[in-house]
């Protein structure tokens, strides 16, 4: 399924939204994109965008429940000119909270 996705010119990055509520910003927050394909809202100077359309292997249904249910198996950001590379989104680290007395 091909989705709306946007370049980064600063820092490379692609990112693109799964599903309507699905924000985004690239790794150094000069661009954004919202909307999965119901619509596409993009936030950034137009001088740092690239718009493209990019190929996902996923089905509409697929991208929605991966970020309703927080999957993350598509991914978010994907790096690189002109290969799409999904990567899955990295684990949060948490720290162990200490037991009060």
């Amino acid at each position: 399924m091909k989705v709306m996705a946007v370049k980064c010119l600063k820092c490379g990055d692609t990112i693109y939204s799964r599903a309507q509520h699905d924000f985004h910003y690239c790794s150094c927050k000069s661009v954004g994109i919202d909307g999965g394909r119901q619509y596409t809202r993009i936030i950034g100077d137009i001088k740092d965008i690239q718009e493209k359309q990019i190929n996902i292997k996923a089905s509409q249904k697929e991208l929605y429940e991966d970020w309703n249910l927080k999957r993350d198996k598509y991914g978010l950001i994907i790096s690189g000119d002109d290969s799409v590379n999904i990567k899955p989104k990295k684990a949060l680290k948490t720290k162990a909270l200490k037991k009060i007395k």
